[in-house]
Parts: structure tokens; C-alpha cells; sequence
């Protein structure tokens, strides 16, 4: 679901069709407007940090591991030392 994706804050979302994405943001050298292929992104409620990752991670396998499972970790690495290790209790 993840692997290969590019990873995008809702807030950019200017508009879609059945297959794209419409994006839009004022970065760093100027305003970006670029449509991407649904298959290609996956849409974030917050900024595509590994933090965030982690986080969205934890939130999509929590409801489909076993009862007894009650806490959950995510590692997510960004480069060398550099990184995110997110432990999540589960409340069922």
C-alpha cells in the first residue's frame, strides 16, 4: 500500500478525477501545480513526515491484528541514524 508511493498532505488536494490527483502548494522556488496518478500517491491528514507515517501505519493495522496483540511498533528510517520509532497501545 505504501511501498513506491508518493506521499501527499490532504491540504494540497485541489482537485481529482477517477484516476488523478490534482495537487497544488507554493514551495521553496515558487507555486507547484501537478496532477499525479491515484495508483502512484497515498493522501495524509498532516504533512508526509516519517512521524506521520508511522503513525498512519499503526492506525491501518491496528484494527487487523489479533485480540491479544496490545501494543503495536513502527520503525521507519529516512537515512542513516535518522528516523522514527513509534510504539502505540491498541484500545479495542
Amino acid at each position: 500500500m505504501f511501498d513506491h508511493k508518493f506521499f501527499i498532505n490532504r491540504k494540497y488536494l485541489k482537485k481529482e478525477d477517477d484516476s488523478h490527483y490534482q495537487i497544488q502548494f507554493d514551495g521553496p522556488k515558487g507555486m507547484f501545480d501537478i496532477q499525479v496518478p491515484k495508483n502512484t500517491a497515498y493522501l495524509l491528514e498532516g504533512e508526509a513526515t516519517v512521524e506521520n507515517l508511522s503513525s498512519e501505519i499503526i492506525k491501518l493495522l491496528a484494527p487487523k491484528l489479533p485480540q491479544n496483540v496490545e501494543a503495536v511498533g513502527v520503525y521507519i528510517y529516512e537515512g542513516y541514524n535518522k528516523g522514527s520509532h513509534i510504539i502505540s497501545n491498541i484500545s479495542r
